[in-house]
């Protein structure tokens, strides 16, 4: 009897456990993207455009964080993170007349706040990092 019971609560326990795993997957998710874009054909500065980029990126209220090589930001949908690349392009089309591209994505269900999240869990494991 106690056996069936101590059986009986590991299975409501894994059932609860899928549906909080389900409804955390429907309702949040993190896309994580990293992208640097510039024209090619403006001289050796490209700071006055990659301004413009980033100016949308910030003026958008999205999470980011600006690197030397690129830019990390968080979204919760892969359209809303293309439609910052295309939002960039735009406004770099406009006097440019060849533009490169650099994208990845790290698309994650169930997460939200990943991008300190991140770098927190290696914090906590060597200490501070630059960031």
């Amino acid at each position: 009897m106690r056996r069936m019971l101590v059986v009986r609560c590991a299975m409501l326990y894994l059932i609860k456990k899928q549906e909080t795993r389900n409804f955390l997957t429907l309702n949040h998710m993190s896309v994580l993207m990293q992208f640097a874009m510039f024209p090619t054909d403006k001289g050796a500065s490209a700071s006055p455009y990659v301004s413009r980029v980033i100016a949308m990126i910030r003026e958008s209220g999205l999470p980011y964080q600006l690197s030397a090589m690129g830019t990390i930001i968080e979204t919760e949908t892969l359209e809303e993170a293309q439609s910052v690349v295309t939002r960039a392009y735009s406004l770099l089309q406009e006097d440019c007349t060849r533009v490169y591209c650099t994208v990845t994505f790290d698309i994650r269900d169930g997460a939200v706040g990943r991008m300190q999240q991140k770098i927190a869990s290696i914090e906590e494991k060597i200490g501070t990092v630059n960031h």
